[in-house]
């Protein structure tokens, strides 16, 4: 009300303390909803009930790749392939991305209501199966297969208050939280959440084989 926050309990809101005579404007929100704002006028001692009404929005979701014809699922469910427009998410959910290629690397990721992108595109470049191998040919046409040197992995999962976008060792990782199992080379790696509504959150986790790790940040 008039700038100032309110909190409510059991879906209601009370003041006892508004001026009359004068005009209030009262700005209603919440995640998913169109925001809405009235402006009303008391009179001295005035007891005066209101019932505000939020209209539920939807977003959706543009999905490219390169190569196109990548299977899409949305929460393990098949929807398609690429290119793919999902109409009428809820955004007051979190989804599961993922895209799969026959000759191409599973990829996944977290998608979320964003409210300055009622339509988010997500465009993605797969990595082939099989990169990292190197073939080496000498004179004799004899084909030698350098194998690809094994580094120790584990596993982090990173939360945040609100949401935001991974960063990892100053890279986007193109995820928002919660960023789930996500596989992380061992050793120490610096991490930071940069906050949907503004601000970041940066902390160092220790990365060890075959281990998960989680970190939670509050903004």
């Amino acid at each position: 009300m008039d700038s100032k926050h309110m909190h409510q309990k059991n879906g209601k809101l009370r003041r006892d303390d508004i001026l009359p005579g004068e005009p209030h404007t009262f700005v209603f929100k919440r995640l998913g909803y169109k925001t809405k704002t009235v402006k009303w006028k008391f009179e001295p001692k005035q007891t005066r009930k209101e019932d505000v009404v939020l209209e539920k929005v939807n977003f959706s979701l543009k999905v490219e790749s390169d190569p196109k014809d990548c299977s899409v699922y949305l929460d393990d469910k098949n929807v398609g392939k690429t290119p793919r427009e999902i109409t009428g998410l809820d955004p007051t959910k979190t989804y599961k991305l993922t895209l799969k290629h026959p000759s191409y690397k599973p990829w996944s990721s977290t998608i979320r209501f964003d409210e300055d992108q009622p339509v988010q595109k997500i465009t993605k470049r797969m990595e082939p199966k099989g990169s990292g191998q190197i073939e080496i040919k000498h004179k004799a046409k004899t084909t030698i297969r350098k194998k690809p040197v094994h580094r120790a992995y584990g596993e982090l999962s990173v939360n945040s208050t609100p949401w935001g976008k991974v960063f990892i060792d100053g890279k986007d990782t193109g995820k928002l939280t919660p960023l789930i199992k996500f596989r992380l080379s061992a050793g120490k790696h610096t991490i930071t959440v940069k906050f949907n509504s503004g601000g970041q959150r940066t902390g160092v986790v220790e990365i060890k084989p075959g281990k998960a790790t989680k970190r939670i940040f509050h903004r």
